[in-house]
């Protein structure tokens, strides 16, 4: 009868029989697997209890629930566990591929299964319909796990259905492809281990080609925004730029769903009524774009198997069980294999541009062979497919070559100023008016700091000047040397580590960002010329003119309140004063800071010709993060009787004096607008400033005092910024900014927090007092050192000690001199 019932409907007993055997097994694996990391995921958070107790009488007042938070809780939002399961899905749909279709891949069964009587199309769609009902039904069934706690433990709602059902589509999806994909590729080869490794290779070939490219965009395309960070600071958000293989998501099946997979997970419930609105705003809605990606997978699902049906009836049975029949695939997926792996070697060797370029290529060819040699296990035919090798090689040196070479000019493309609406760049120093983020090392060698953006640069003038400074530094190239990592003659070419990133707001509605890393000294230098922008002008004005609006501008909030304390730091660091200033003096300060601070050039604030008089630094107290309150909700006296110093040190009461010394010993260091302090260094040419020091007996608090120094230790900065592991750490965040130090014998309660910066280096001492003398003279409070010059710590006989900074061009030869030589005795064996 069995019999019979196959000979009058080989089709159904064909599907039947292909259900029942192991494909079952494979398609019960993919359901456990997949409702097992489904359930997993969300089995604590949505079983969870958590008793409410009453903050002031400390009574329990009720038990929150799942019910009491979430609409619905179906999957984890987090991105890692949306591609786990992607992936697995992938990985699934080609084991039910393999076990669908190995009967072609042995010589019994194919000949079995093409004698019984069915045309090979419906062989071949009853084998391939079975498969693909096992995995519909295995997601479906999968996902209803989760569902199934949801009515258990929150409820039933149309959104927790409607997102069920999306990831049902979204999922079935995903494992469709790999699955139709491998029956392609069992069509067409005559062994299983080709069918899976072909298979693997092509379902996962976007995000190879992809991942290859970033690494290669990274490296070769000097610019290049994919996978960077955007901090643009008084703009209405911060940008992360998607690496391509998430900017192009839809064209891999990994993460062609990502997105909406992860802003359906879970909704809560909004228990402030007050903030259902702005709640709602953040929903996410599924929309036309997230079903037309999963139909529009499901159509190349289609025409895959519309090309693996046409492949499976051309198939000749003669090559089951014979490996290496399909050179198209075979060269296929080594080329593919290859690629990748060029791309890793190329990007993360630590050598120079063409080093790292012969050991990827020497990679490409062990590839090769170790791939070919597997696949085709036959030593004649190895020596056959030789002659593929330098085409391989060929076409990887023409993708390198794109790349290095610009990527058809998009390296050095910069929008036309007609169409830019307003720009963003980097800011490559530290501005206490204009900044926000700032380091806060006491490593007076390296400044690691956040690259923060400055956005709104609208004129005509401020667009073209940031022009400028792009055209510049897209024309530099990326670096095709190691120079970085060695002493340089010419300290206005070298790179040095940077990250300097430009975006443009087009007026179509557009942006175009780019980003460079590692620029040159002299490059990173002209990019203090923003501060001489009509956006800087803007913002300084805005902070320090008298008619601020000081609910919105906090910087002009610190500077008004009366709880801020002005504290003036002479040029050799060596105390803190306190300027008792009465408000219209203070006033009278800030006034004449706008108008020197409006018409000070770059070079007058970071190259002085002389060392700056020193700093006036304004700490404000009253604001939130000083242990006082706002200044709206407390009254703090113009004077107040504060400890601005260490929290077990003695208050210091006011004076009548136009300043005063608080601190003959300071553990100190300016860093320009730390924790809500602001920071201005005064130099000569701020003539209006230094008027009114003077007029108002105050300018004495900037001389400094006479002290006995027994040595002076000296370390080049570009020892410290080539050769430092800060350079390893902190990477791209790095400022050539140095500001001067002030360092005391530290108390007990200090040793936590103070330490010497220069403990630690090793240092060329001088103790003769002529050239003590003399390197005193040279000495500057702060200087744009572009990553040479040196830091020099005078050791006085007090045991305190400070730290400042010698351009390069003023250190005496002979010292320069002794200072190199140390420098290369210590780094002589370093390798990056």
């Amino acid at each position: 009868m069995k019999q019979k019932r196959s000979s009058a409907n080989p089709f159904t007993h064909t599907f039947a029989e292909s259900i029942r055997s192991t494909n079952f097994i494979v398609g019960l694996i993919i359901l456990l697997g997949a409702g097992f990391v489904m359930v997993m995921s969300i089995l604590y958070t949505i079983t969870y209890k958590q008793v409410i107790t009453n903050p002031v009488t400390g009574v329990q007042e009720g038990v929150q629930t799942a019910k009491d938070m979430f609409v619905y809780y179906l999957f984890d939002d987090n991105s890692y566990a949306g591609t786990f399961l992607c992936g697995a899905l992938i990985l699934g749909g080609i084991v039910m591929g393999m076990s669908c279709f190995r009967f072609i891949t042995s010589k019994k069964t194919v000949n079995v299964y093409y004698s019984l009587g069915i045309k090979r199309e419906k062989l071949f769609l009853a084998n391939y319909l079975s498969g693909a009902l096992l995995i519909v039904v295995a997601v479906v069934l999968a996902v209803m796990a989760p569902v199934l706690l949801n009515l258990i433990y929150i409820g039933s709602s149309i959104e927790l259905w409607t997102a069920a059902l999306y990831y049902m589509m979204a999922f079935a999806t995903v494992g469709l492809f790999a699955y139709t994909v491998t029956a392609a590729v069992a069509s067409s080869v005559g062994t299983v281990f080709e069918g899976g490794i072909f298979s693997v290779i092509i379902s996962f070939l976007p995000t190879f080609v992809l991942s290859s490219a970033q690494m290669l965009m990274d490296r070769l395309v000097w610019g290049s925004p994919f996978g960077k960070n955007f901090f643009e600071r008084l703009n209405e958000f911060n940008y992360d730029s998607p690496s391509l293989a998430t900017h192009f998501s839809y064209f891999t099946p990994l993460t062609a769903f990502l997105d909406a997979l992860k802003g359906i997970a879970f909704r809560e419930k909004t228990v402030d009524e007050e903030k259902a609105a702005e709640k709602a705003v953040e929903i996410f809605e599924l929309g036309l774009k997230e079903y037309i990606a999963v139909f529009a997978w499901l159509a190349v699902v289609v025409g895959v198997f519309f090309l693996a049906m046409y492949l499976f009836k051309r198939r000749k049975a003669e090559i089951s069980g014979f490996i290496g029949t399909n050179r198209v695939l075979n060269n296929l997926g080594i080329m593919v294999v290859s690629l990748f792996a060029f791309s890793v070697l190329f990007s993360k060797l630590p050598l120079s541009t063409y080093v790292a370029l012969a050991f990827a290529m020497l990679g490409v060819i062990i590839v090769f062979l170790i791939l070919d040699a597997v696949l085709r296990r036959s030593l004649r035919e190895f020596r056959k497919d030789l002659i593929f090798l330098p085409g391989h090689l060929v076409v990887t040196g023409l993708i390198f070559v794109i790349f290095s070479t610009g990527l058809f000019g998009y390296s050095t493309r910069v929008p036309e100023p007609e169409t830019v609406k307003s720009a963003s760049v980097s800011l490559v120093s530290v501005n206490g008016i204009v900044g926000e983020f700032y380091s806060y090392s006491s490593n007076v060698l390296a400044n690691p700091v956040t690259s923060e953006m400055l956005s709104g640069f609208t004129s005509e003038k401020d667009i073209k000047l940031v022009r400028e400074l792009h055209t510049k530094i897209a024309g530099l190239g990326a670096d095709p040397s190691d120079d970085m990592w060695k002493f340089s003659s010419d300290a206005d070419s070298k790179r040095l580590r940077s990250r300097v990133q430009f975006t443009y707001y087009l007026k179509n509605g557009k942006a175009v960002r780019r980003s460079f890393k590692d620029v040159t000294a002299d490059a990173l230098a002209d990019m203090l010329k923003i501060y001489e922008s009509d956006r800087i002008r803007q913002l300084v004005d805005e902070a320090l003119s008298p008619d601020a609006d000081l609910t919105k501008n906090e910087k002009a909030r610190a500077l008004r309140s009366e709880g801020s304390i002005f504290r003036a730091v002479p040029g050799d660091v060596t105390y803190i004063a306190r300027l008792n200033l009465n408000e219209q003096q203070r006033n009278d300060l800030l006034e004449a800071l706008r108008l020197d601070l409006s018409e000070q050039t770059y070079k007058e604030r970071y190259f002085p010709e002389k060392s700056p008089i020193g700093l006036i630094s304004v700490l404000n107290v009253g604001e939130p993060g000083f242990g006082g309150k706002p200044i709206y909700d407390v009254n703090i006296p113009s004077k107040p009787d504060i400890d601005i110093g260490n929290d077990e040190e003695p208050e210091i009461p006011a004076s009548d004096e136009p300043w005063d010394i608080i601190d003959n010993a300071p553990t100190f260091e300016t860093m320009e607008s730390v924790y809500g302090g602001i920071d201005f260094v005064i130099t000569e040419d701020m003539e209006r400033t230094v008027k009114f020091l003077k007029d108002n007996n105050m300018f004495d608090a900037f001389k400094g005092t006479e002290k006995k120094y027994t040595s002076v230790n000296i370390v080049s900065l570009e020892r410290s910024h080539t050769f430092q592991p800060h350079m390893l750490r902190y990477e791209n965040d790095f400022s050539y900014y140095v500001s001067a130090r002030a360092t005391s014998k530290p108390k007990e309660s200090q040793d936590a927090f103070y330490y010497n910066p220069l403990d630690n280096q090793q240092t060329y001492t001088v103790t003769d007092q002529e050239t003590i003398k003399a390197l005193k003279e040279l000495s500057y409070f702060s200087y744009y050192s572009k990553g040479t010059g040196y830091a020099v710590e005078f050791k006085a006989s007090d045991d305190t000690s400070q730290l400042l900074y010698i351009p390069a061009s003023k250190m005496p030869a002979a010292l320069a001199t002794a200072v190199r030589s140390l420098d290369e005795s210590l780094t002589q064996d370093f390798r990056p």
